[in-house]
């Protein structure tokens, strides 16, 4: 029998962090009952992962399963290797810097999955996010733009998720496929958001569940190249899931940002433009049906930008 929940964990250059993240999920309560397997990712790391292979072979445990490849797939290549090789019914999926604060969380992500108040399937239960060093909200990670209105919220249906602090409903994934090839990093989650939310499928968030995120000093990118990803595949997914107005307003309002967040240095922008000016000839269409972009209103997803 397959137990309900997995862990599926990509992590590059984080050993400590992932060894700490471990430490979390062994001592989850019921974890014999709820957890099929813990799958961890080495996504071609650079630094030495002797702790956590040492722990893992220490262990003993068969649920427990690291696996190191050869080079590094990206984020997003990363964590579709981590979903195809585990077995659980709901997959959680912590980045490697973050840690669960509810030792019962296990039970709660599965009534959640569970409720029967929704119209549509729930394929995604987005958790609470939360800064390790002061239990703060993360406001940047937080499923939905009108904070006014949601922030004090305990539960809501919305229109995105944050990749490292949610869980994926199997089934529903199986069926239109993980995180697209095409985005190696950055708005990776816009886009399966619009994509199963096209399929008929909803999210859920709850404050049931809290996980701590230490947001590793480690950038992957540095800061005008992070922005220009940001605008540019924020755009790339406008146009491709809706109506062409939202591309364009996509475009502009984010190359706003990013000036703003460069700070006097444009390296990134003219490369930018160009790949905003070429989305068109090299993006193909799925827009949204109707029905879908009318779910998208009522939930008050944020489209123009």
């Amino acid at each position: 029998m397959i137990r309900d929940i997995s862990f599926a964990i990509s992590s590059y250059n984080r050993a400590d962090d992932l060894l700490d993240l471990l430490h979390n999920i062994l001592a989850l309560d019921d974890f014999e009952e709820f957890i099929e397997d813990v799958v961890i990712i080495n996504n071609g790391s650079t630094s030495s992962y002797a702790g956590v292979e040492d722990f893992v072979a220490q262990l003993d445990n068969p649920r427990v399963k690291y696996h190191l490849l050869p080079t590094n797939l990206g984020a997003t290549g990363g964590k579709n290797k981590a979903f195809e090789l585990c077995k659980g019914r709901y997959v959680v999926m912590p980045d490697d810097d973050c840690l669960m604060e509810d030792k019962n969380c296990l039970s709660s992500i599965v009534r959640e999955f569970e409720r029967t108040d929704t119209d549509r399937e729930i394929a995604i239960v987005v958790f609470k996010l939360v800064y390790h060093i002061n239990h703060q909200i993360q406001w940047s990670g937080f499923p939905h733009k009108n904070f006014k209105k949601y922030g004090g919220l305990s539960s809501f249906q919305t229109y995105f998720f944050p990749g490292g602090a949610c869980a994926f409903k199997r089934s529903c994934i199986e069926k239109t496929g993980f995180y697209t090839t095409d985005i190696s990093f950055a708005q990776e989650e816009y886009d399966l958001a619009l994509k199963l939310i096209g399929a008929g499928y909803c999210f859920i968030y709850t404050d049931k569940v809290t996980v701590l995120h230490k947001e590793s000093p480690l950038e992957r990118f540095p800061p005008p190249k992070r922005s220009m990803l940001n605008w540019v595949n924020k755009s790339r997914i406008s146009y491709k899931y809706l109506p062409k107005k939202y591309y364009y307003s996509t475009a502009f309002f984010w190359a706003m940002q990013h000036l703003r967040e460069s700070k006097g240095d444009y390296s990134y922008f003219i490369p930018g433009i160009k790949q905003i000016m070429r989305i068109p000839s090299t993006t193909v269409r799925a827009p949204l049906s109707k029905e879908a972009f009318a779910y998208l209103k009522k939930v008050e997803a944020r489209l123009w930008y």
